[in-house]
């Protein structure tokens, strides 16, 4: 089955996507990237997860964690669940060493949907390294 055909019913129709089931998938870390929020101008370092098996296969998730001191807890967290070691100089050498060491490294992520102002979001509720999956 094509990408293409995925997105659409038999009719033509764009399918209906919604959140991601609560749950444990495979996923692959695709790309981190620091960007400011659009509205406040902070900076977070946001993560994207690819799922690779079952039905929600190509779905994608992000995490982000605020450049904020109140936020350190949630940094030491993404570091040590991605299987890094030590513990980063900066902000920069965060984003730097996530990218550099964890690219399209394997991982299983457990998810939850959120509800926020009438809108549904999927948060990443835990990371671990897949150690029986290599990298692409």
């Amino acid at each position: 089955m094509s990408i293409f055909q995925e997105a659409f019913d038999s009719n033509g129709e764009a399918r209906e996507t919604g959140p991601i089931p609560d749950g444990e998938y495979s996923a692959k870390l695709l790309d981190i990237k620091e960007t400011p929020h659009p509205v406040t101008g902070t900076i977070a370092t946001s993560l994207e997860f690819e799922i690779t098996e079952g039905e929600h296969a190509r779905r994608r998730v992000w995490d982000s964690t605020k450049h904020e001191d109140t936020f350190m807890w949630k940094v030491a967290k993404v570091w040590t669940s991605l299987g890094l070691k030590g513990m980063p100089d900066d902000w920069s050498d965060f984003t730097r060493s996530v990218d550099q060491k964890c690219r399209n490294m394997h991982y299983e992520i457990g998810v939850k949907t959120r509800e926020s102002n009438g809108k549904d979001y999927t948060n990443i509720t835990s990371i671990k390294p897949d150690s029986e999956k290599p990298p692409f």
